[in-house]
C-alpha cells in the first residue's frame, strides 16, 4: 500500500470535517514540504529581465508559492480555466503586485469549452480537473485512494474560456505546465512563443513521449533534477525541466551533471 493514497483517503475525510484551508496546513506539516522537490531548481535560475515566467494550470497557488520563494520580485502570469479556484488565488494573492491571474485555460485553439474537476465523498479533486473528461475521471482509482470505491466519484462540469498561449504575445523564461494530460495541446498552441523565446519548460510526468513530443522536435533535452544537479536526458520522478540548448545559460552552468 503506498502511503499516498493513505494520505489522500486522510484528506478527504479532513476535509469534510475541518474544511481545505486547515487541511493544506495540516498535510503540509505532516509531510514537512513547503513544495515539490523540483521547484528547489529555481535557486539556480537566473531569469532575463524584461521577460516573464508563466504558470498553466495554476490551481491553488502551489507553484506560485515556490516560484515566489526564490524569485519574490519577478513578474508571473498565472493561468487558471477553473473560476472557483480563479478567486481563490486572487485571495490568497491579493498583495502581489507582479502577478497577474488570467481566467481562462489555454489551448491549441480559442473557444468556451467544459471543464471537468473530480470530487471524491464529495470533496474536489481540484488538481486533478482537466478539459478531458476521462483523465479527470479515471485518475481517482483503488491504487490512489485507500479503501476507494468508485460509487463515491463524482465528475462535475464547468464552462470556462480556453485561449492559445500565442494570442498573449509574452516572452516567457519559463513555463510550469500542468494541465492533467493536455500538456501537447498549451503547446501546440504557443509553438510561436517557445520557437522566439526557447524558454524553460517544467512539465509533469504523464506521459513524455506524447506531451513532449513537439518539444523534442524543436530540440529541447529533457533533464531530471535530483541531488541538487540538472542530469541531462534523464525524466523526473514528477516532473521534468525541458531545456533549449540555446538558452540553457538560464540556468547556473554549475547546476549541471
Amino acid at each position: 500500500m503506498h502511503y499516498r493514497s493513505v494520505l489522500r483517503a486522510a484528506r478527504v475525510e479532513l476535509e469534510s470535517r475541518v474544511g481545505e484551508l486547515n487541511v493544506e496546513r495540516i498535510m503540509s506539516t505532516i509531510s514537512g514540504r513547503r513544495f515539490e522537490e523540483d521547484f528547489e531548481a529555481i535557486r539556480h535560475f537566473r531569469h532575463p529581465s524584461g521577460r516573464v515566467i508563466l504558470d498553466v494550470g495554476a490551481n491553488r497557488g502551489q507553484s506560485i508559492a515556490a516560484i515566489r520563494y526564490f524569485e519574490a520580485m519577478t513578474p508571473v502570469i498565472a493561468y487558471e480555466p477553473n473560476p472557483l479556484m480563479v478567486a481563490r488565488l486572487k485571495k490568497r494573492f491579493a498583495q502581489d503586485r507582479q502577478l497577474q491571474i488570467i481566467p481562462c485555460g489555454l489551448g491549441s485553439e480559442t473557444g468556451s469549452f467544459d471543464f471537468y474537476v473530480p470530487h471524491y465523498k464529495g470533496v474536489a479533486f481540484d488538481g486533478l480537473a482537466s478539459f478531458d473528461e476521462t483523465e479527470a475521471a479515471d485518475w481517482l482509482n483503488p491504487e490512489r485512494m485507500f479503501l476507494f470505491n468508485r460509487r463515491h466519484v463524482a465528475v462535475k462540469k464547468l464552462s470556462c474560456n480556453v485561449a492559445t498561449l500565442d494570442s498573449f504575445q509574452v516572452e516567457p523564461s519559463l513555463i510550469k505546465i500542468d494541465v492533467q494530460g493536455l500538456e501537447a495541446s498549451v503547446i501546440k498552441g504557443g509553438s510561436n512563443t517557445l520557437a522566439a523565446s526557447r524558454p524553460v519548460v517544467l512539465m509533469e510526468n504523464n506521459q513524455p513521449e506524447r506531451d513532449a513530443a513537439q518539444l523534442f522536435d524543436m530540440g529541447y533535452i529533457p533533464h531530471a533534477f535530483e541531488g541538487g544537479h540538472l542530469r541531462s536526458r534523464q525524466f523526473g520522478k514528477l516532473n521534468t525541466f525541458y531545456i533549449h540548448p540555446a538558452t540553457a545559460e538560464l540556468f547556473d552552468p554549475a547546476v549541471y551533471t
